[in-house]
């Protein structure tokens, strides 16, 4: 599946986190694969499953 991505810079703040060598491997595909930086591709994939969530439970607020 090919994410959809904006091409204007978004408005965000730096967040470090630490992964294992394997799934740095695959972060790093992702990554080449969507011709994106780590942060809009995370961004992108809470996005879509923070939708899902929403319409699976229905419980999910949405915050604006």
């Amino acid at each position: 599946m090919k994410l959809q991505f904006e091409e204007n810079k978004p408005n965000t703040q730096t967040v470090q986190f630490r992964i294992d060598p394997t799934t740095n491997q695959k972060l790093t595909a992702l990554r080449n694969y969507h011709n994106v930086r780590t942060g809009e591709l995370l961004k992108k994939m809470i996005d879509i499953h923070y939708e899902e969530l929403g319409q699976i439970s229905g419980a999910v607020k949405w915050v604006n």
